[in-house]
């Protein structure tokens, strides 16, 4: 469900990613500064204060759903857990060169190539991205677009 959940969220983000703020503004480099870049315009539901929000009706069935016991493990934070960094790392690059994707598998939880992906981008998980998901981010600050790879190795 976690992952379903995750790529909700990432569907979401990987449409002209940015609204109507300029990216021009955005640091390039890993875990670059936006320099107060606000993803998405004001209005939209990703900047809404939804603390005094009515509950959902539906949010019954969908905790149900989910199971009322399931625990949240959700994938932002700092630091690092047994050896891991927490959440999923990000690079800001200056939009090309563009490379091919090749998918061995997973093909369909990642956006299609090709995309800007240095060959450093770091891995969900860095230094040592294990066995999890392996999340590759990469904000591409001359097209201000969002792309998103699922279970990321290094080519060889």
């Amino acid at each position: 469900m976690r992952r379903i959940a995750l790529l909700l969220a990432f569907s979401l983000l990987v449409s002209p990613l940015f609204g109507q703020d300029s990216c021009s503004r955005l640091s390039l480099g890993l875990h670059a500064s936006l320099n107060g870049f606000i993803p998405f315009p004001a209005d939209n539901a990703w900047n809404q204060d939804i603390s005094n929000a009515s509950v959902d009706p539906n949010s019954d069935a969908i905790i149900n759903f989910i199971g009322l016991n399931t625990p949240m493990h959700p994938d932002f934070g700092a630091g690092q857990y047994q050896g891991q960094t927490i959440g999923i790392p990000y690079v800001v690059v200056s939009g090309s060169p563009f490379v091919d994707i090749h998918f061995t598998a997973y093909g369909n939880n990642s956006d299609p190539g090709p995309m800007p992906v240095p060959h450093n981008a770091p891995i969900e998980g860095y230094p040592h991205p294990g066995n999890g998901d392996r999340h590759v981010l990469i904000i591409d600050r001359d097209n201000c677009w969002l792309y998103e790879l699922y279970y990321s190795f290094p080519k060889k």
